[in-house]
């Protein structure tokens, strides 16, 4: 007689979008702390539109939220007139 057991406590997934709700174009320079070895990226995003600047996953529920400021180690986003926004 064989039994098996199976068990699953779910995952948490963490995603961080940068929304450009402006009418011009935006350049994001970012850096994640889970890629410290990788140089920071540097994307323009289109108005209108989002982009993912990164993804975990956690094995198991997490009732409490991370803090963006922990995930995201650089970001700078520039428009092209020069107005400059930096994280907190």
């Amino acid at each position: 007689m064989a039994i098996a057991l199976f068990s699953c406590e779910g995952n948490t997934r963490l995603e961080r979008n940068l929304q450009n709700h402006s009418s011009e174009d935006v350049y994001v320079v970012h850096k994640a702390w889970d890629y410290s070895s990788v140089p920071p990226d540097t994307v323009s995003i289109a108005a209108g539109e989002t982009y993912l600047l990164g993804v975990n996953d956690i094995l198991g529920g997490n009732s409490t939220p991370w803090d963006p400021a922990s995930f995201i180690d650089t970001l700078f986003v520039t428009s092209a007139a020069g107005a400059l926004c930096t994280k907190d």
